[in-house]
């Protein structure tokens, strides 16, 4: 069968059916999709030289699509997802019916566009998932070493219940702080917004932007991609936003994505003046409320924080993979100290975490 690649250097510059093949894929889930992409490329990797979005196509049927970037490291160049750390999940885009060796000529035009690559590197990705066995199975038989690592936990609820039997099986301790902070919060002055208007997305940013200034968190260091993020899903009627005011001013927010059967608890930040009044436990609360009987999971996306367990029911794992070529210099040092690294760090090991999975 007739197997071409074409590369393209921006989501906006894929044709029709490639497009296509990422629409399908953000229908699964909103940050494998072509809004995702579009947002991240364009304020986060918008003086990037070295994107790719490579498309494979058999009989002129996109049947592949994989974003990559392209950095300089020390000895060479890396092939490396098209991601960052907003990214809970990467994906490429493959129709079923592929197997590993499908996928080589994808592998072969890189090699050819990138001749000072050594390393590839896949990450954040479902270890579960047919793509990820897929992409490092084609790298392993292209002659590439793949070695695994974990990424992150991931926590996440099943909807399997009505909100209120959901949220009567909570500790006490958290309908307990529910029902006290209401109350309190009210008696202040204090009010809850749920951003539903595209005329009121402004405000959310700045409102946003201000408590997240306010909070414990580091600046962004990608300042754009946030509002980016707001505006295009807002326009797309996928963004869930809230925000908690006290009289006048904006004290907590949360950004939430909603759409493909999930809900995604992106971004939260209060202002730690006003944490007295809880206004995160709050927020949560009236947002999960809000999308609870309308999807089918809900996720808190990256990392174990203590408090996720309080809402979600089960955890998985996010892992990526690192892959070098065997045929160069670079690439055979690489593995040589990979693999001695490795075997280290298992030799320091206690015997509970020698046999952990």
């Amino acid at each position: 069968m007739d197997t071409t690649i074409s590369a393209y250097a921006r989501p906006q510059d894929l044709p029709a059916d490639a497009r296509r093949l990422l629409e399908r894929a953000g229908a699964r889930n909103l940050e494998l999709g072509y809004d995702w992409f579009s947002n991240l490329v364009d304020t986060v990797y918008k003086d990037s030289p070295d994107l790719r979005f490579y498309v494979m196509r058999r009989a002129g049927t996109p049947v592949a699509l994989l974003p990559v970037r392209v950095e300089t490291v020390r000895f060479g160049q890396q092939v490396a997802a098209l991601s960052n750390f907003y990214s809970a999940l990467y994906e490429p885009a493959f129709d079923e019916g592929l197997d590993a060796d499908a996928l080589k000529p994808l592998l072969q035009a890189i090699r050819k566009d990138f001749p000072r690559a050594y390393s590839l590197w896949f990450s954040p990705m479902d270890p579960q998932s047919q793509a990820y066995k897929l992409l490092i199975g084609a790298c392993r038989s292209s002659g590439w070493a793949a070695f695994e690592f974990f990424c992150f936990g991931n926590w996440f609820l099943r909807i399997e219940d009505a909100w209120t039997g959901y949220f009567q099986k909570r500790a006490g301790a958290v309908r307990s702080t529910v029902k006290r902070m209401s109350k309190k919060f009210a008696a202040a002055g204090g009010r809850l917004q749920i951003v539903r208007e595209l005329a009121d997305l402004p405000q959310a940013i700045a409102a946003y932007e201000h408590i997240y200034g306010r909070s414990w968190k580091k600046p962004e260091p990608h300042a754009d991609f946030i509002p980016g993020l707001i505006n295009t899903f807002g326009q797309a009627g996928q963004l869930l936003m809230g925000v908690a005011w006290l009289g006048e001013q904006a004290i907590a927010s949360q950004l939430w994505l909603v759409g493909a059967g999930r809900a995604e608890i992106f971004k939260l930040a209060y202002d730690e003046e006003f944490k007295e009044f809880s206004p995160g436990t709050l927020l949560t609360t009236l947002l999960m409320e809000q999308v609870f009987e309308q999807v089918q999971e809900i996720d808190y996306l990256i990392g174990d924080d203590t408090y996720k367990s309080a809402w979600m029911a089960e955890r998985r794992e996010r892992w990526g993979f690192v892959a070098y070529r065997r045929a160069s210099l670079a690439g055979s040092l690489a593995i040589l100290r990979e693999s001695a690294t490795r075997l280290l760090k298992r030799l320091r090991a206690t015997p509970a975490e020698k046999t952990a999975p």
